[in-house]
């Protein structure tokens, strides 16, 4: 073998060696920019959780100033947080698909639909007064609560999923 075969074998090493390390890297650098997508999606995913809880709170805290205090200001921030509440339930929608989470996401949007048909229950019974109001006032809050519980549980549940 000639001196010039034995060189241009020796130099073929590292161009080899270069081109595998390149192609590891490539593929490495594909994983880590999935993996960052996953993350910051999971964080989205949190962070709508977290406003919907906050929203229903807004609003539920609204409804019961209203009904004792009978401000309308108070019905207006009510009002405010269910928007907010609307277009947080519509950024979840895109953030989750499919499986688990899509059928949690529908059984979130149920429970949601009912406990703002509550607010409405208790607003107008907590604005109609008249005898035996206070029965159905607290009936129709009692339901509220039960329903806040399921959400409050079904949240958590998605939120763990998540983060899984």
């Amino acid at each position: 073998m000639s001196l010039r075969s034995k060189m241009l074998a020796m130099s073929a090493i590292p161009v080899i060696v270069l081109v595998v390390a390149v192609t590891y890297s490539v593929a490495a650098e594909g994983l880590s920019s999935r993996t960052s997508a996953e993350v910051d999606r999971t964080n989205a995913v949190r962070r709508t959780l977290t406003e919907i809880r906050e929203d229903l709170a807004t609003a539920e805290s609204n409804v019961r100033g209203f009904v004792l205090t009978h401000r309308p200001g108070m019905e207006g921030t009510y009002r405010d947080a269910v928007g907010e509440l609307r277009r947080d339930l519509g950024a979840l929608g895109l953030l989750v698909q499919g499986g688990p989470q899509g059928s949690r996401l529908e059984r979130l949007r149920e429970l949601v639909d009912e406990r703002i048909h509550t607010f409405r229950t208790v607003l107008s019974i907590g604005t109609a007064g008249g005898p035996g109001s206070q029965d159905r006032l607290e009936t129709a809050l009692l339901h509220g609560q039960t329903i806040t519980l399921a959400l409050s549980e079904l949240t958590d549940a998605m939120r763990s999923t998540a983060d899984a």
